[in-house]
């Protein structure tokens, strides 16, 4: 019997297909001398499995979810003033509707169509090929007659459907272990045809003298539904881009155990309609010990794990327009399960109903820290942007180098990459202008997706601390923000220096010279005259939090009080200069020139409770003075 082969793997979606290598007239792959007989084969086809529903009770099988509602929390504003249109209102209705039916999805038909198989048959006693063959199928054709060879006992029969042919790809004698490793790359764009990849086996077919095999064949891709609902009262959702992310490159013929790597991922993009199917790859990414979907967020879920993004620009009822992300977690009818399984269909009934930071699904402004991968100490934000809303990963302490224990404010090592866990942040403190009625934030929040979340003010130029806190609000590190327009054009100028050997001072005489680049101004400044005059901030070795330059005296310096949940500045008179040490938690800080006063008298007079330890450093012209408590 002449087998013809069947040009590519006919993979349909949306956003994907599947290429494989066309041939012409190929011949069974049987060594020489292997008995043949004839076989009728019966092909079955096993039903798409559903994903159960999880949220709301909704009897259709789907993933319902209800992404970034308000809930009765209120977010930690910035400071004192509440003049903010976060965490606000979100009008909908608690259902929109039904959801439109879905673009680009295959009908029952096509997901079920056969037209052309591959048969390998591998003998059970030593499981390596002994015959393989290819074969094209009329139009709804499920039963065929095929050859297979005979007298080797019991053999496991493996058919692969809609893949073209793969006969040449394995070799007679190839062991069934490496069959099984058998891929195709996946692209996007869309395949050549409209059916589906399919494999199904028989693992005790009696080669000696059955006639008839019956095989079950399963779609060797899952299926993804998107069907996205927007706000339908006073909110507005403006869809920019939909993506599914982590993808699997490869398409396993055979199902495949080995989790996907990240290098074996990719990432589709899609049109912005309300309703997209995709067909991909399983991919399992594993479980969890989650139990509420709200926690399906990066750093909780496996790195690997697919899922859609859904970006745009949210703007509630009477507030500014944000940035805004909703990141859904696929996998099974369980929080804890990211699991993408072959012949599943994942029915994702996504409502847009706010931008609640205590929903971990929802990204809410742009990110700084580019998902935690680049962290920092100070980000720096244009006032000119149209964009008011910004986010950046405060798990991690600045930009998560060591910190040795000299200048650790623990007293001990900070490893690198060392994590906190805060549960609320706040505003440490901030310039304003007008009479201080003009805020450089207007708001600061934490996500439980641990971000730190800000909104600039009205101010065209600011400097800003913010902090992450436990539950008892103490301050587990600080960030400062510089908001600025002084980026555009060319305002900020760069200026190289040098550094060279300096003969009378030690440690420098035999420094390595070299040169390095430098912004014309300080960090904070709002432009390049006097640091005195331009806002500019204090930054000493070893702490994290800056403070502000108040553009003082020369007689003059700053007692600086550093409290959990505040931070008070003071100035004061020089009287007179006497070197002194200071020390953190008994470890030597600094040794600097300050006026001599009675610290505990300072307090008292201004009902500042007494605090077990003091720090003091020198900024320049002036003195910061911390108390711990």
């Amino acid at each position: 019997m002449k087998i013809t082969s069947i040009f590519g793997l006919c993979i349909a979606a949306s956003l994907c297909f599947l290429s494989c290598t066309d041939g012409d007239e190929i011949q069974q792959n049987i060594t020489p001398n292997v008995d043949t007989m004839p076989v009728k084969l019966a092909l079955g086809m096993a039903p798409m499995h559903d994903t159960g529903g999880v949220t709301r009770a909704r009897g259709d099988n789907s993933l319902d979810l209800v992404l970034g509602e308000e809930a009765d929390k209120a977010p930690d504003y910035a400071g004192a003033h509440s003049a903010t249109d976060a965490g606000t209102q979100m009008n909908s209705a608690t259902d929109a509707g039904a959801h439109p039916q879905t673009r680009a999805s295959l009908t029952d038909a096509q997901e079920n169509a056969v037209s052309e198989i591959c048969v390998f048959q591998f003998e059970n006693a030593t499981n390596t090929l002994k015959y393989s063959g290819h074969i094209s199928l009329g139009t709804g054709t499920l039963t065929t007659d095929i050859s297979l060879a005979t007298g080797m006992g019991a053999c496991t029969v493996y058919v692969l459907a809609n893949v073209g042919d793969l006969t040449s790809r394995v070799a007679y004698g190839s062991s069934l272990a490496d069959f099984k490793k058998l891929a195709a790359e996946v692209t996007s764009g869309k395949g050549t045809g409209d059916n589906l990849p399919m494999c199904g086996s028989n693992d005790n077919f009696d080669s000696n003298t059955a006639n008839t095999l019956a095989v079950s064949l399963t779609r060797s891709v899952a299926k993804v539904s998107l069907n996205l609902t927007l706000p339908n009262g006073a909110d507005l959702f403006t869809v920019r881009a939909i993506k599914l992310m982590n993808v699997a490159k490869k398409l396993y013929y055979v199902e495949s155990t080995a989790p996907t790597t990240s290098a074996e991922l990719t990432d589709y993009t899609s049109d912005n309609s309300n309703a997209i199917t995709w067909y991909i790859p399983e991919n399992k990414a594993g479980t969890t010990s989650l139990t509420d979907w709200k926690d399906r967020y990066e750093g909780n879920s496996p790195a690997t794990a697919t899922y859609i993004l859904i970006e745009g620009s949210y703007t509630p009822q009477n507030g500014t327009a944000r940035d805004v992300a909703y990141a859904i977690y696929l996998g099974d009818n369980d929080p804890a399960d990211f699991n993408v399984t072959r012949n599943t269909k994942y029915t994702v009934n996504a409502s847009i109903r706010g931008t609640n930071l205590d929903d971990g699904r929802v990204l809410v402004g742009k990110d700084l820290s580019a998902a935690g991968t680049r962290t920092a100490n100070c980000y720096v934000v244009k006032t000119t942007d149209a964009n008011k809303w910004y986010r950046f990963k405060a798990t991690v302490r600045g930009n998560g180098a060591q910190t040795a224990e000299d200048i650790s404010y623990t007293g001990a090592v900070i490893p690198a990459g060392d994590k906190i866990s805060p549960v609320k942040a706040g505003l440490v403190w901030e310039t304003r202008d007008n009479g201080g009625t003009v805020h450089t934030l207007d708001y600061v929040g934490y996500s439980r997706n641990g971000y730190i979340v800000f909104k600039l003010g009205s101010a065209p130029e600011g400097n800003a601390v913010v902090a992450a806190k436990d539950g008892a609000s103490k301050i587990l590190w600080s960030w400062h923000i510089w908001a600025t327009a002084a980026f555009g054009g060319d305002n900020i100028k760069e200026q190289t220096y040098e550094t060279r050997p300096r003969s009378g001072i030690s440690g420098y005489e035999n420094i390595t010279k070299r040169t390095f680049k430098m912004m014309d101004r300080n960090l904070g400044a709002a432009s390049a005259m006097p640091a005195s005059k331009t806002r500019r901030i204090i930054v000493h070795r070893g702490f994290s939090c800056p403070a502000p330059h108040l553009g003082i005296a020369k007689r003059q310096f700053i007692l600086l009080l550093h409290f959990p949940n505040k931070l008070t500045a003071h100035i004061f008179e020089r009287k007179r200069r006497e070197l002194m040490q200071f020390r953190f938690n008994g470890k030597f800080i600094h040794t600097v020139y300050i006026a001599i006063f009675e610290l505990r008298e300072v307090c008292k007079a201004k009902g500042i409770p007494e605090a077990e330890e003091i720090t003091c450093q020198a900024i320049g012209p002036a003195i910061r003075v911390c108390l711990l408590l």
